[in-house]
């Protein structure tokens, strides 16, 4: 079952000529669409809209959906097809149309493009899941679960790292933010005021006047962390200039990415995990002074009299977190 079937539909997402055949994108439609719609509908809702979509059953609310699902499905399965576009794939090899007419384009045009293609995708599906969050009485639809989370939404995750309040790029950083938690985190607060917070947290989304104190250090260096591994191990990175996609080269093949940029993206991740540590170590400080209120960090080996957290900071002048700190 497929989300885009009519011309029609497609050519009201993308300036296409006349003579343009949807069946050249059927193979990166349903390529875009399990590798990016399932994603974010979900398969029960995916599966339901298709159905109707393809019966012309849809109602009102499908209707509306379908309105937030095509832009985004449309710009991406052309974004994956026109590397291939004009070339033909034969027994002796691989060959590439042209005649005195028709020319390929130009590297930089095919880099305008293409980049273009791939944001109006990624706009398309941030305003899917915004269009979702916002209308989660009327769908079925039970994304990632960020609300066990300590960073709820992307407008918090932006007040410590800018995001661009990117909802896609916050999703996608799911798995990163609760491993985080259990983890780093959960190691600076210490198992029983940690397994407390979060019971806390879990049972109202709220947390007591003292424990509220804390949360400001756990989701910077949640936020921090996060980002850290997310700009080098994911194929979308954002910087000043907005959202690149390292999987998509002028070619058409996959993009190497030159010594100097993995340098960069290195030194980024660097500054990050500086900032996540200086979160956490403020956390321990914070903890340690006011040991009083917290008594199961008291409790805990991680509390030792006369003996704060930060006085043990090793003098290492080549650490990013010693520097930041």
């Amino acid at each position: 079952m497929k989300l885009l079937i009519n011309e029609e539909d497609i050519k009201s997402q993308v300036s296409l000529a006349k003579s343009f055949s949807i069946d050249k994108l059927n193979a990166d439609i349903r390529r875009a669409q399990l590798r990016w719609i399932k994603w974010i509908l979900g398969p029960t809702l995916m599966n339901s809209l298709a159905l109707a979509y393809e019966d012309g059953t849809t109602d009102e609310s499908e209707k509306e959906l379908l309105e937030y699902v095509h832009p985004a499905l449309a710009n991406i399965a052309i974004w994956m097809y026109i590397p291939k576009a004009n070339m033909t794939i034969e027994e002796d090899g691989i060959s590439q149309y042209s005649s005195d007419e028709k020319k390929p384009v130009t590297q930089w045009s095919f880099k305008a493009l293409s980049g273009n293609l791939a944001h109006a995708g990624l706009d398309g599906l941030d305003d899917l899941i915004e269009f979702l969050e916002e209308n989660t009485g009327i769908y079925a639809w039970n994304f990632a679960n960020t609300r066990e989370l300590f960073i709820t939404s992307a407008v918090i995750f932006q007040k410590y790292v800018n995001i661009k309040s990117r909802r896609l790029t916050f999703l996608s950083m799911e798995p990163l933010m609760r491993e985080v938690e259990r983890s780093q985190v959960k190691a600076t607060l210490g198992p029983d005021l940690y397994d407390s917070l979060k019971s806390e947290w879990l049972a109202s989304g709220e947390l007591s006047a003292n424990n509220e104190k804390l949360l400001d250090f756990i989701r910077g260096a949640i936020a921090h962390f996060s980002y850290a591994d997310f700009i080098i191990e994911n194929s979308m990175i954002s910087d000043d200039q907005g959202f690149h996609l390292l999987e998509n080269s002028t070619s058409g093949s996959t993009e190497s990415v030159t010594a100097a940029e993995q340098s960069r993206l290195r030194s980024r991740r660097d500054l990050h995990i500086a900032k996540a540590e200086k979160y956490l170590q403020q956390l321990a400080d914070f903890l340690y002074t006011n040991a009083d209120d917290y008594p199961l960090y008291k409790n805990s080996d991680l509390y030792v009299e006369g003996e704060k957290p930060s006085d043990h900071l090793e003098n290492d002048s080549d650490s990013p977190i010693f520097t930041m700190l």
